[in-house]
């Protein structure tokens, strides 16, 4: 393990994830100010420059804020896309960029131990009425901060409910926990949780998970229950770091330890 690797798991386990939520929320949301100046924006050349984002490779973005250029990092940071998704309505793809931490049969997958609490996969779409069964398949997804920082539907669908859960904002930094526990951040953070029913009246969960320096996941205006969504349709977008948690009523393609996903990849 490389000691910049191990500093932060230390930092992450024994100072940043037992701080009571408040306080991580505080200095949170003071990064995502920072991040809003226009002075910021000075951040945007050497972020690409460390996370090999090529001229060429930005070409299919636009600053979030619809200005000529980006007025600061966070504008950079949330960017869109120029050209909408355009997806087969059958189809079932990816709704984001990023790397598959975990992936399997809810069945199959263990129950997980934080705090000395006991969770089952379930917990994490905040499964009230149990409507997701063990035959469910589930994937989670990291994003890295230099992946695309927003998220689409996977399936043609309506939206039946939308729930936020609060909690902590926690690393969600895969490599900073054991694998058998990577999914963890995403049973106790504060999550944005998105039942679709599909065409063949499936239920279908998504849970958008924060983390540190999250200082807000916000949904695209007019996304409410009842909405109509056809695949690789925009759903919202997170303010730094998140995860990406997906309840499936089918059988999805099996990945390996991150694995890296690009959005609208056929799942």
């Amino acid at each position: 393990m490389k000691t910049s690797t191990r500093v932060n798991q230390i930092f992450a386990n024994q100072l940043w994830n037992v701080l009571p939520s408040v306080l991580q929320k505080i200095v949170s949301q003071a990064i995502s100010t920072i991040y809003h100046w226009k002075i910021s924006r000075y951040f945007i050349d050497p972020f690409c420059r460390r996370y090999l984002l090529t001229a060429e490779h930005l070409q299919k973005y636009k600053p979030s804020s619809h200005e000529q250029n980006y007025s600061s990092f966070q504008d950079f940071f949330t960017r869109s896309l120029k050209i909408p998704m355009h997806i087969k309505t059958d189809a079932v793809v990816s709704p984001c960029q990023g790397y598959v931490c975990e992936n399997g049969l809810i069945a199959d997958l263990s129950t997980v131990l934080v705090k000395g609490n006991t969770y089952s996969v379930q917990t994490i779409f905040d499964d009230r009425n149990s409507k997701i069964a063990p035959a469910y398949n589930f994937i989670n997804i990291f994003l890295h901060n230099h992946n695309y920082h927003r998220f689409h539907s996977p399936i043609s669908g309506t939206i039946l409910n939308i729930r936020h859960v609060p909690g902590q904002l926690n690393f969600l930094r895969p490599w900073l926990y054991k694998i058998s526990n990577v999914s963890s951040p995403s049973f106790v953070n504060e999550r944005c949780i998105i039942e679709i029913e599909d065409q063949q009246q499936r239920s279908w969960f998504l849970s958008f998970v924060a983390g540190m320096g999250v200082g807000l996941i916000k949904l695209t205006d007019g996304l409410n229950i009842g909405a109509k969504l056809a695949a690789g349709d925009e759903i919202g977008c997170f303010l730094l770091g998140s995860t990406c948690c997906i309840a499936a009523p089918i059988q999805l393609k099996k990945f390996s330890y991150m694995q890296k996903i690009e959005l609208g990849e056929d799942l």
